[in-house]
């Protein structure tokens, strides 16, 4: 046996005999540069290596760095700057030679994560898909549950802020000329200091009569899918309905199915490449007794059994070499699931409606258009409008009405009426006291009348 005495010249990882890359950061290495083999056990003196020389040109799928996105090249997610290893899988990221460039027609890739809380048994399942038919069953008690899919539109506009806005200059990515971001950015340390950004709904909604849950968290990092075989960053080409992803290396793809009702969720949004989307793979049959008891997973080509790893949602089967998909729900009947959602991808395309409310320095909670309140009111008072009209206003672009400034006219009514009413008492009791004073002089009483048993001086 024997082994090679070097190391990746990126990440220093240990690396086989005979390689051409490093399997963990994707770093090529040239073979002639490599010293000669030594004995695994002879403690020979080592040959002094020579020199590595970077790569001329970038693998297929990257750029050099500087002129695009730096990421993880163990998960895709964006690299951040101000760190050693991926927050996400904890690999080293050192020096990258290599960016994903940003797509010439605004395609934006975020890797997401899923989760709802079942109101049934009161545990977290991952979400393998966007789930859009009302329904979502819980993979820990399989029960079936009525879903909110409005859900689904607050956290994918939030995802396609999180990839819009990531990174050192956002404003880079989609510039409008006039128009820049005035008001603070929430994601700008997305790609500085942190990888994710993450959102949590709650609540109930109903509809017809119906009670609809929305225990939804999602957690998405601005990305690149990288092949799972080579690591190379993936092309992406768009279909009628279906997605397409391809290695312009090792020429391994995929085929996801695009749901029609996805765009109309949030402006921007394309589709997802989830593994159980994909429409070039079957989905491996689950063998069940009468009594629901799990007895084994099979191939649905040929019917022979299969053993799928802990936590993997595809497995190839030794006999007919047909790939299949394993579900989650799949894989905890199995009792090999997970604790951790398994990340998919989410396509969206132009800018986001985050960065549209920057721009014009929109509310940030809102999510709605931005109302421009003294304009409102200049309008009413040009028109000689009341308050009653600059209310209904207001009511249309629905907000409430604020408690406006007091009339000068109410102003001064409200003041004279506070100084009148005293002044009235006064002139009331000075006026009672001068009749007293007129009545006693009518009557002769012009000098007051000496008390018994006092002496007049």
């Amino acid at each position: 046996m024997s082994l090679w005495s070097t190391s990746c010249p990126r990440c220093n990882t240990g690396l086989p005999n005979g390689a051409v890359f490093c399997n963990l950061c994707g770093a090529q290495i040239d073979a002639a540069a490599m010293p000669p083999r030594q004995a695994a056990f002879g403690r020979q003196p080592l040959a002094q290596p020579q020199p590595f020389a970077a790569p001329s040109s970038a693998r297929p799928g990257f750029v050099a760095a500087g002129r695009g996105m730096a990421i993880c090249h163990r998960c895709g997610i964006i690299a951040p700057t101000k760190r050693s290893t991926c927050a996400r899988c904890e690999a080293p990221i050192g020096t990258s030679l290599e960016a994903v460039p940003f797509a010439s027609d605004g395609s934006l890739w975020a890797q997401v994560r899923c989760k709802i809380t079942c109101r049934q048994c009161g545990q977290p399942s991952a979400i393998d898909e966007p789930e859009l038919d009302g329904t979502i069953t819980c993979p820990q008690c399989n029960a079936m549950q009525a879903f909110d899919t409005s859900a689904w539109e607050e956290a994918f506009a939030f995802a396609h802020g999180v990839v819009d806005l990531a990174g050192p200059d956002p404003e880079g990515r989609f510039p409008t000329p006039g128009r820049p971001l005035t008001r603070a950015n929430p994601h700008s340390s997305i790609g500085v200091q942190h990888t994710f950004g993450e959102i949590s709904l709650s609540g109930m909604a109903i509809e017809g009569g119906v009670q609809k849950t929305r225990n939804l968290q999602l957690a998405c990092s601005p990305g690149h899918p990288l092949c799972k075989k080579c690591g190379c960053a993936l092309a992406t080409q768009v279909g009628r309905d279906s997605l397409e992803t391809r290695c312009p290396s090792c020429g391994d793809g995929a085929t996801y199915s695009l749901d029609g009702r996805m765009p109309q969720l949030t402006p921007g949004l394309i589709g997802a490449a989830a593994e159980a989307l994909r429409s070039d793979r079957r989905e491996a049959h689950l063998d069940q007794t009468s009594a629901g008891m799990v007895i084994s997973l099979k191939c649905p080509q040929c019917g022979a059994g299969l053993s799928v790893l802990q936590g993997a949602h595809s497995v190839d089967c030794t006999f007919c070499n047909t790939s299949c998909r394993v579900p989650s729900r799949t894989l905890l009947a199995l009792k090999k699931g997970v604790s951790e959602p398994a990340p998919w991808w989410v396509l969206f395309r132009g800018p986001s409606q985050k960065r549209a409310q920057l721009e014009r320095g929109g509310d940030d909670e809102d999510g709605g258009a931005a109302i421009d309140i003294e304009a409102l009111v200049r309008q009413a008072q040009k028109q000689g409008k009341q308050k009653r009209n600059l209310a209904d206003l207001l009511n249309k672009g629905g907000i409430e009405p604020a408690p406006s400034e007091e009339e000068p006219t109410s102003r001064i009514l409200r003041w004279g009426v506070h100084i009148a009413v005293p002044l009235l008492v006064l002139a009331l009791v000075a006026l009672v006291g001068y009749w007293k004073i007129l009545g006693a002089w009518a009557h002769g009483n012009t000098s007051y009348e000496v008390p018994a048993g006092i002496t007049a001086p």
